[in-house]
């Protein structure tokens, strides 16, 4: 692929749950390899975080004495997810991650109530 082409695609992806700060500072890359590495890099932080204060705020409604078993099963899938996009960096996995994302939220609220 073409790295111009796979640049524009990672950007994208980054735009939406990267720091602007973080994104600054890959732009100021010239390597246009080398600033993909930095953006993908960036991206499975920023999903790693994402999934750590998912599965927080799971670990708390369990702590509530609440049945979590959907819960769990939902973050194990999110996890499965997060490991296809690492791999594909698709623009369609990503917007299926941040959709299931959205799931897992509204599942946790649901059963925190």
């Amino acid at each position: 692929m073409d790295y111009k082409k796979e640049l524009k695609e990672v950007m994208d992806i980054a735009k939406k749950i990267v720091n602007k700060s973080t994104l600054k500072k890959a732009n100021k890359i010239d390597d246009l390899e080398w600033r993909i590495e930095t953006l993908k890099y960036a991206i499975r932080n920023s999903l790693k975080k994402m999934y750590e204060g998912l599965a927080k705020k799971a670990k708390k409604v369990e702590f509530a004495k609440k049945d979590t078993f959907f819960v769990e099963t939902k973050l194990s899938h999110l996890r499965t997810r997060i490991r296809l996009f690492e791999i594909t960096f698709h623009k369609k996995d990503f917007e299926g991650l941040l959709k299931y994302t959205r799931e897992v939220e509204k599942e946790i609220k649901n059963v925190a109530v």
